[in-house]
């Protein structure tokens, strides 16, 4: 199973120090790294299909200070895909009305149709990949039925997206729509968010 971190504040923070410990992790997760600073509509991604602590790219990031408001980290441990970069995490795209979506998953979808729809649109053969294309498509829909959905509305929608999808399956995750980082934990309603505001 990988290993997951998430960070989200109302102020810049200096994170090398926690991502220093949490990478040291990745003896027991050997197959990839990934660093996502978010930043509204932005996100700046580094990852590689590598043990973190064997990168000297990983190193070379930690050299200097590592700060947002909100960061997104993961070290992989293989059980669905190839060790290489395209299934790396995070992942992230944007949804019909501009909105970036980024993503980091622990776990393993062993059967949910719906998903088996987006593999013919992703880059790398994770589930987890497969995922974000799934949520990104089921917030589509909201958006063309019903327009743009409020902080209230994608809260719900996500809740009820993800609790008929970690049925059966094991599903913790750690995504952000820019605005709210959301944290879902292997339990029904368990879906939390918290707001990053400047």
């Amino acid at each position: 199973m990988c290993e997951l971190f998430g960070s989200c504040s109302d102020h810049q923070l200096v994170l090398n120090e926690y991502l220093k410990e949490f990478y040291s992790h990745s003896i027991y997760h050997p197959n990839g790294w990934g660093l996502a600073l978010l930043d509204g509509n932005e996100a700046h991604i580094e990852k590689e299909p590598l043990q973190a602590d064997k990168s000297l790219y990983l190193q070379e990031c930690l050299s200097v200070p590592v700060q947002g408001r909100m960061v997104l980290a993961h070290i992989r441990y293989a059980t669905i895909g190839n060790v290489e970069y395209c299934n790396c995490h995070p992942f992230t795209g944007k949804d019909c009305s501009g909105r970036r979506w980024t993503l980091i998953h622990n776990g393993t979808i062993f059967e949910y149709e719906p998903l088996n729809g987006t593999a013919a649109r992703q880059s790398g053969d994770t589930d987890s990949e497969r995922i974000l294309l799934y949520l990104l498509e089921q917030i589509n829909r909201e958006i063309r039925g019903k327009g743009i959905p409020d902080a209230a509305r994608r809260f719900q929608l996500l809740n009820e997206i993800i609790c008929q999808m970690a049925s059966g399956n094991k599903l913790n995750l750690i995504f952000s729509d820019g605005e709210y980082e959301y944290v879902h934990t292997n339990y029904a309603n368990s879906l939390y968010q918290m707001r990053s505001t400047p």
